[in-house]
């Protein structure tokens, strides 16, 4: 009885140990399990996380496109028909500039798709939304800009264009383009729109046109002939006879922008006007003095000119370079103008003057005035002891009696 007891004793304890181990298992499983679970509902979050980010990329890259859509649309409108055949004659360059906008954007925007494709959790599906977005977006902006550059350009031949961005298009200025009013050959017309050239006076007109050729902005060549003009003027108001050689010849003005003469005085002026951060070299000196030399030569005949003795104080007896600038010479410039001979202003600014020429004929001693942009303007010198002048505006210049013509009939003295 007692080994029955003892037998029976012993398999318990054994029977116990075997279900606490069990037991401890079954925990620690559990607790395996709990764990397991933490970690997937953190990947899901953030899964959730980037899912929403996403979304709303999505939903920012879909509202920016359609703004930029809306607004390329504005853009286009009714001047695009108005004026669609002179962009097609104007803007082969700006297809061209629309692709570089579109291919800049087509880098920056595979670069950060590539990041999704590669970062520590690949987003492929991201990166391919995006890459559909961006096709979209560089297509809208390719021809965004091609409308940008095409209103610029119509803003530049146009200059009263820009005064609708401020005001309110009147119905009578909805004419532009209409044929069915000539203007004949006035230059005024380019300055005005067709409601404006058939309802206003021709006095107005004319300063009305005067007045934006005055206050567009102008681009470096039309600057650098204004200031040409400008110093011709101060000339003239000396009493000098200027002959405007760089405006009338342009490219073949040997460097001689502007001759004045007043007796056996003659000045060979060269004007440059440049960004103050830019400087004057000793070769535009060199060619100054060359051409003076040049022009001593075939309208001298004076034979110290002929002995071609560089630094012989003859050899421009009469005739003085002069260099005008809105910056500055460089060193060894302005030593070089003082061996030669050459008189330089720097720092001389282009400052206002009264723009219109008011001429008087010798052929018939008709008064005429010329605006700016008249065919024969830098042809015509004005000689104040002929009662010649400069007019602020056209009501100045009708008031001593001048009237403008606009078409040229023969030649100007």
């Amino acid at each position: 009885m007692e080994v029955i007891l003892i037998l029976g004793i012993i398999i318990a304890v054994i029977w116990g140990g075997v279900t606490v181990s069990d037991w401890q298992r079954k925990s620690q499983l559990y607790d395996k399990s709990i764990e397991a679970r933490r970690r997937a509902d953190a990947v899901l979050a953030s899964m959730e996380r980037d899912r929403t980010e996403f979304e709303n990329e999505k939903v920012y890259e879909r509202n920016r496109i359609e703004t930029e859509r809306k607004r390329a649309l504005a853009l286009v409108g009714e001047k695009e028909h108005a004026l669609g055949i002179l962009a097609q004659q104007k803007s082969q360059g700006f297809p061209y500039l629309g692709e570089a906008w579109s291919e800049y954007l087509r880098l920056v925007d595979e670069r950060v798709a590539s990041h999704l494709r590669r970062k520590k959790r690949p987003a492929l599906k991201a990166a391919e939304e995006l890459s559909i977005i961006s096709r979209e977006r560089r297509d809208v902006v390719r021809r965004l800009k091609i409308n940008e550059y095409k209103i610029k350009l119509y803003e530049s031949l146009f200059p009263w264009i820009q005064e609708f961005t401020d005001e309110g298009i009147d119905e009578a200025y909805l004419t532009v383009g209409d044929d069915s009013t000539s203007t004949g050959n006035d230059p005024v017309a380019r300055w005005l729109t067709v409601g404006e050239y058939e309802s206003l006076s021709e006095s107005e007109r004319n300063q009305r046109a005067l007045d934006r050729f005055s206050s567009r902005k102008k681009t470096n060549w039309e600057i650098g002939r204004d200031y040409e003009r400008y110093v011709g003027y101060l000339y003239e108001q000396q009493g000098f006879r200027v002959n405007y050689v760089g405006a009338i010849e342009g490219l073949n003005d040997l460097g001689r922008d502007l001759i004045a003469q007043i007796g056996d005085d003659i000045r060979i002026v060269q004007c440059k006007y440049w960004s103050a951060r830019k400087e004057i070299h000793e070769k535009h000196i060199f060619q100054l003095f060359g051409t003076s030399v040049e022009y001593a030569l075939r309208h001298g005949n004076r034979p110290a000119a002929r002995q071609l003795t560089m630094f012989e104080s003859k050899l421009l007896s009469g005739i003085q370079p002069e260099f005008y600038t809105s910056t500055t010479l460089s060193e060894r410039a302005m030593e070089f103008s003082g061996v030669l001979g050459i008189r330089v202003y720097e720092s001389f600014q282009l400052s206002p003057y009264p723009l219109i020429k008011c001429n008087v004929s010798a052929a018939n001693g008709e008064r005429i005035y010329h605006l700016p942009f008249d065919q024969q303007y830098d042809r015509v010198r004005i000689e104040p002891q002929k009662g010649e002048c400069y007019a602020l505006n056209v009501a100045d210049a009708e008031q001593m009696g001048f009237r403008r013509a606009f078409r040229w009939r023969g030649s100007v003295r």
